[in-house]
C-alpha cells in the first residue's frame, strides 16, 4: 500500500466486471484463450492490491448466462479459469 493511502477513506466495496477479455486477445491477432489468459492474470494483480490497501470486499462477475450459449471449448475454458481462481485462495 502506499504510504499515504489511507484504507479509512477508501470504498468499503467493489465490483468488476470481467469482460472483453476474448475481443481484446482477437483484435490483438491473439487466440480468444490468450485474452482469457490475460484477464486471469489481471485479476490475480487486481486481487492482490485489494488485499494490499485492506479492501474488505470485493466482487468479481465472471460468469454470464450469454457465456453458456457459447461454444462448449468457450464454456470449458472460462470453468477452467474459475477453478484457477479458486486455487488462489487455497
Amino acid at each position: 500500500m502506499p504510504k499515504d493511502a489511507d484504507p479509512k477513506t477508501g470504498p468499503a466495496h467493489v465490483a468488476i466486471i470481467m469482460d472483453g477479455n476474448g475481443r481484446w486477445a482477437k483484435a490483438r491477432g491473439m487466440p480468444r484463450a490468450v485474452g482469457h489468459e490475460r484477464g486471469v492474470e489481471a485479476l490475480r494483480r487486481t486481487v492482490e492490491g485489494a488485499q494490499d490497501i485492506g479492501l474488505k470486499n470485493l466482487t468479481v462477475y465472471s460468469f454470464s448466462t450469454e457465456n453458456c450459449s457459447k461454444a462448449v471449448f468457450a464454456s470449458d475454458l472460462l470453468a477452467t479459469v474459475c477453478v484457477w481462481m479458486k486455487s488462489w485462495f487455497h
